[in-house]
C-alpha cells in the first residue's frame, strides 16, 4: 500500500535526520567537554609558566594514603570515591623538569610525557592524551589530559612543566550522552513511525475518497465530479480530473448523438428500400412497375453509399490518416472545371498560388462549400468566391446571401448531422455532413476553416491553407 510506503519512507528520512542531529549533537557536546578540561589545563599552565617558583613541591602521593582512605571509611565514607579524589588531587600539582637539575632544590617526580616535554624546551606548549598506572592500589590506570609548557626564569627557557587532569569525569558524561542519545533515538524513530503512519492515513484519505468516488461514474453519470476543497495539490488533482471528465462527457454525448443520427440517416433509406422491395414481391407486377421499383431502390442505395463515404472520409480524418495523391493544385481550376456553377457563381481570382494536397479531397471540399452556399442563397444572387494570397496562406472565401444562421446555431454547424432547421434537410439533397467533412479536409491539409453569419445578410465560408503541404 502506499501509506505503508510512504510512512516507510519519511521515517526512514526523518530517523536518518534524528541520527544525524543526535551524532551531531554527541560529538559537540563531546567536543565542549574535553575543550573545557584543555581551557582549565591551559590557564593554570600558563600561570605556572612564569610563577612556577612560588609553587609547592609535591613529591608524590603521600605514603599514607591507605590510612587516610581507611579512616574516611570508619566514617561511611566510600573507600573508592576517596581514592578518586586522592588520584584526582595528586594530578593537580603539576610536574617538573629543568634543563639543569641544580634548578630544583629536590628532586621531584618524572614529568607525564617525555616528547611532550621537549616540545616544550623549544618554546611550544602543547595537550596529549595518556593513560598511566594506578596511582592508588584499586584505581586502575587513568586516562588522562596533559598540558605541557616552557619554564621561564627572567625570559629564558630553563626547563619544561605539565599539569594533567584524569578525564574520568569527561568519560562519564559522554557515556550518560551516549546512553541518552541510544535510548531517545529509536523512541523517537518509533514514535515518528508511529504518527506518520496515521498522518500519511490522514492525509491520504481524500485519495480514498476519490478512488470510491472514481468507481461509481458510469456511462449513465458521466456527471459525477470529485469534490474540490483547500487549494493544495489534492484539489489541483481533483480540478484536473474534472476537467478531464467534463472532456470525457462532451465527447460521449457528441458520440451518442453521432450514433442516434447515423442510425436514423441509414435507417431511412434502409425503410424506404424495404417498403417498396416488399410492396413488389406483395404480387405481381408489370415491367414497367418493376422498373420504377428498381430505380428507387437505387436511389435508396446511392443515397447510403452518399452516407458511408462521408462516414468513411470522417473516420479517416479521426484517425489522422495520410493524405491521397498529391499534387499541385490551383482552387480556380477546380471551381471553373465544374460546368454546373457556371451563371451561379461569381469567381474573383485577385491572386492565387497552387496548393500542395490531395486534388480529390480539395474538390470535394469546394463541392461542399458552394452547394451548400447554392442551396441556401437567394437564387436572385449570384454566390460570391474570391480567391487571394496572404501572409503565406491561399485564402478562400464563399459568400452566399441568404437567410444567413442565427447566433445560437453557428457554433455547431460543424457538428456531424447538425442542420439549423428544416431548409436544411435530406430534402435538399445533404446528408447533415457537408460543413463536417469540409472542415476536416481543410484541417487535413493544416488549414482553417470559420464561418461568419449575419442573420438576414447571408454566411461567408473562408478558408485558410498553407503554400506547401502539411508536415507531419
Amino acid at each position: 500500500m502506499i501509506r505503508v510506503r510512504l510512512t516507510v519512507a519519511n521515517s526512514l528520512v526523518l530517523g536518518l535526520i534524528l541520527s544525524a542531529l543526535c551524532l551531531a549533537t554527541y560529538l559537540m557536546s563531546s567536543w565542549h567537554l574535553e575543550n573545557q578540561v584543555d581551557r582549565e589545563l591551559a590557564a593554570g599552565g600558563d600561570a605556572f609558566s612564569t610563577e612556577w617558583v612560588n609553587l609547592p613541591l609535591r613529591m608524590g602521593m603521600p605514603p599514607d594514603a591507605e590510612k587516610r582512605i581507611a579512616a574516611f571509611s570508619k566514617f561511611g565514607a566510600d573507600p573508592n570515591a576517596v581514592r578518586n579524589f586522592l588520584v584526582e588531587r595528586e594530578f593537580l600539582f603539576p610536574r617538573m623538569k629543568f634543563i639543569d637539575p641544580k634548578e630544583m632544590a629536590a628532586p621531584g617526580r618524572p614529568v607525564w610525557d617525555a616528547e611532550l616535554y621537549n616540545q616544550s624546551l623549544k618554546g611550544k606548549a602543547g595537550f596529549v592524551t595518556a593513560t598511566v598506572p594506578e596511582q592508588i592500589e584499586g584505581t586502575g590506570a587513568t586516562e588522562i589530559r596533559i598540558y605541557s609548557v616552557p619554564l621561564l626564569r627572567k625570559g629564558k627557557i630553563v626547563g619544561a612543566g605539565q599539569i594533567a587532569r584524569p578525564m574520568r569525569s569527561v568519560r562519564e558524561e559522554q557515556a550518560r550522552l551516549r546512553r541518552t542519545v541510544l535510548t531517545l533515538l529509536p523512541t523517537a524513530i518509533l514514535t515518528s513511525l508511529i504518527a506518520g503512519y496515521f498522518l500519511t492515513q490522514h492525509a491520504l484519505s481524500p485519495i480514498s475518497s476519490f478512488a470510491a468516488s472514481v468507481a461509481k461514474i458510469e456511462s449513465q453519470n458521466l456527471n459525477e465530479r470529485l469534490p474540490v476543497t483547500g487549494n493544495d495539490e489534492l484539489s489541483t488533482l481533483a480540478m484536473a480530473f474534472n476537467s478531464a471528465m467534463d472532456r470525457i462527457e462532451s465527447s460521449f454525448a457528441r458520440l451518442q448523438e453521432f450514433t442516434a443520427d447515423a442510425s436514423h440517416e441509414i435507417k431511412t433509406p434502409l425503410t424506404a428500400i424495404l417498403a417498396r422491395t416488399g410492396s413488389a414481391l406483395r404480387a405481381p407486377r408489370t415491367a414497367e412497375q418493376y422498373l420504377e421499383v428498381v430505380q428507387s431502390v437505387d436511389r435508396s442505395a446511392k443515397q447510403l453509399r452518399l452516407i458511408s463515404d462521408d462516414l468513411m472520409l470522417l473516420a479517416r480524418h479521426d484517425q489522422d490518416a495520410p493524405l491521397g495523391v498529391t499534387g499541385s493544385v490551383q482552387l480556380s481550376q477546380i471551381v471553373l472545371g465544374n460546368p454546373a456553377w457556371e451563371n451561379r457563381i461569381d469567381l474573383r481570382v485577385e491572386s492565387e498560388h497552387s496548393i500542395q494536397g490531395d486534388g480529390v479531397t480539395l474538390g470535394r471540399l469546394l463541392n461542399n462549400l458552394i452547394e451548400n452556399a447554392l442551396n441556401h442563397g437567394h437564387s436572385d444572387r449570384l454566390v460570391e468566391v474570391r480567391l487571394w494570397v496572404e501572409a503565406g496562406e491561399q485564402i478562400l472565401s464563399i459568400r452566399d446571401f441568404g437567410p444567413g444562421i442565427p447566433p445560437e446555431h453557428i457554433h455547431r454547424v460543424f457538428d456531424r448531422f447538425y442542420r439549423v432547421d428544416a431548409s436544411r434537410t435530406r430534402a435538399s439533397g445533404g446528408s447533415g455532413l457537408g460543413l463536417a467533412i469540409a472542415k476536416s479536409i481543410v484541417e487535413s491539409h493544416g488549414g482553417t476553416l470559420t464561418l461568419a453569419s449575419n442573420v438576414g445578410e447571408g454566411t461567408t465560408a473562408t478558408v485558410r491553407l498553407p503554400i506547401g503541404l502539411k508536415s507531419g
